[in-house]
């Protein structure tokens, strides 16, 4: 059948999987003191093609960051691709936010380790998810979980 034969251009030649740790950082410069009641990530890599999963339950942070807020340690550099080529997260749970700046997903930004936080531009649910999510609104004690993919 169509696919079956083991050939150059069809055999799996890279497959990986494992765990990764999420942090927080900022466009304009990283919190501090950043305490975590539990953060844990897993990817699973095929190829050039990489599956994530996190969850990120912040305890406690000194001093915030500046500007967007980033979700820093992705376990592999993403594509350096056009910038119009991002990937997004899929956010399954958002607990504590700022009632303006809950993440309804993330830009996975090219050429980077990191995803940059977005949120909706406004309370209609047809709104437009482009507008920064960021440590000015940001308490100290939030959490999130998300799944997504990406290309190395």
């Amino acid at each position: 059948g169509v696919g079956t034969a083991n050939t150059a251009s069809n055999v799996l030649d890279d497959y990986e999987e494992g765990d990764w740790t999420p942090g927080w950082s900022g466009s304009g410069g990283a919190p501090s003191g950043v305490n975590f009641d539990s953060r844990e990530g897993r990817y699973v890599k095929i190829g050039r093609k990489v599956f994530i999963q996190a969850w990120i339950d912040t305890q406690s942070i000194s001093s915030n960051g500046t500007d967007q807020v980033l979700v820093t340690g992705l376990p592999f550099t993403v594509r350096n691709s056009s910038s119009n080529a991002y990937s997004g997260i899929q956010v399954h749970y958002a607990f504590q936010w700022n009632a303006t700046q809950t993440p309804t997903t993330g830009l996975i930004v090219p050429n980077t380790t990191y995803i940059a936080l977005k949120t909706k531009d406004g309370s209609d649910a047809r709104s437009n998810m482009t507008t920064n999510v960021n440590w000015s609104n940001y308490n100290g004690d939030e959490r999130l979980s998300f799944s997504a993919h990406y290309e190395t």
